[in-house]
C-alpha cells in the first residue's frame, strides 16, 4: 500500500488546484500505468485488499472525495440525512464506518448529547444505521413534545371546527402524528359536539371535521338569558326616564296655563260690584 501511495503522491500534489473531474481522470490513467509498470507493487496492494476483505472502491488511491455536509436541521433530521446521503453517493462513500465518522464530525454539540451513548460505545456493526435511526427518533420525540405543549394552549374561539383543525395541523406540521392532533382538536370543541363525534371514532379526520361544522351550525349558541335580561332592564330604564321627563314637562305646562285663568271667587266679586 505504501508503494502505491509513493507512486501516486507526487501526482496528487501535481493535481492540486485543478478541476476535480480532470484530476480524477488523469490519476486514473496514472494508476493504470502504475499497475502495468509495477505489477509487484500493485499485486501486493491487491493482496492486502483481498486479505482484509476490502472491496470498497472508495479506498482506491486515485479517488478524491469531496464531501459538503449541510448544517444540521433539527426540525427535520430525516430530510437532513437524505441530503447527507446524497453527498455520500456523489463521493462514492459506501462504508458505514466512514459515514458514521462524517456524521459525528459534523453534528453540533447540542445534538451530539442526544446520541452520546452511541458515539461513546458504537455498535460493532451497522453503527451508521444505528446512529441515524436513534438521532431521528430522539429528536422527533423531543420536537413532538414541544409542539404538543404549544398546541395545548390553542383555543377554538369563533372559528369553525374545520378551520380550527387546519390551524392545528399547520402548527403541528409533519412532526406530530395525526392521532395526537385529532385528540387535541376534539378536546377543544364544545362538550355537546364532542359527545356526538365520539360515535365517529373510525371515520377520517376530514369527515369528522365536516360533521363538526354541521353540528356547530345546528346548535349555534343563542343570546344568553343574562344578556337578554340586561338588555331589557336597560330598555325599561330608558323608557322610565323618558316618561319622567314627559311628566315634568306636562306638569310645567299645566302650571303655566293655570296662571292665566282667574279664580271663581274673584269673578263673582266683580259681578256683585257691577
Amino acid at each position: 500500500m505504501r508503494d502505491i501511495l509513493q507512486i501516486t503522491e507526487p501526482c496528487i500534489k501535481w493535481g492540486m488546484g485543478k478541476n476535480t473531474s480532470v484530476v480524477q481522470t488523469e490519476l486514473a490513467g496514472i494508476y493504470i500505468a502504475a499497475k502495468r509498470d509495477h505489477p509487484k507493487r500493485y499485486n501486493h496492494h491487491n493482496l492486502h485488499r483481498q486479505q482484509t476483505g476490502d472491496t470498497n472502491p472508495e479506498q482506491t488511491p486515485y479517488h478524491i472525495r469531496v464531501i459538503k455536509i449541510p448544517p444540521f436541521w433539527p426540525n427535520d433530521p430525516e430530510i437532513w440525512f437524505l441530503q447527507v446521503e446524497n453527498q455520500f453517493t456523489l463521493a462514492n462513500i459506501t462504508s458505514g464506518a466512514t459515514k458514521f465518522n462524517y456524521i459525528v464530525a459534523n453534528l453540533e454539540t447540542a445534538y451530539i448529547s442526544e446520541v452520546r451513548d452511541i458515539i461513546v460505545s458504537p455498535p460493532a456493526t451497522e453503527r451508521y444505521v444505528k446512529l441515524k435511526s436513534e438521532l431521528i427518533k430522539r429528536l422527533s420525540a423531543s420536537q413532538q413534545q414541544k409542539i404538543k405543549r404549544l398546541l395545548e394552549h390553542e383555543e377554538l374561539g369563533d372559528r369553525r371546527p374545520s378551520e380550527f383543525l387546519r390551524h392545528l395541523q399547520s402548527l403541528a406540521g409533519t412532526t406530530v402524528p395525526d392521532n395526537i392532533v385529532r385528540s387535541l382538536w376534539l378536546g377543544r370543541l364544545p362538550s355537546s359536539t364532542q359527545a356526538i363525534l365520539a360515535t365517529q371514532a373510525t371515520a377520517s379526520l376530514d369527515a369528522v371535521a365536516e360533521l363538526a361544522d354541521t353540528i356547530s351550525e345546528a346548535i349555534a349558541p343563542r343570546t344568553p338569558i343574562s344578556e337578554t335580561s340586561n338588555a331589557l332592564e336597560s330598555t325599561i330604564g330608558k323608557l322610565t326616564a323618558k316618561l319622567a321627563e314627559m311628566k315634568i314637562q306636562l306638569a310645567s305646562k299645566c302650571s303655566s296655563t293655570n296662571k292665566h285663568i282667574p279664580s271663581q271667587p274673584q269673578q263673582l266679586k266683580r259681578q256683585t260690584i257691577s
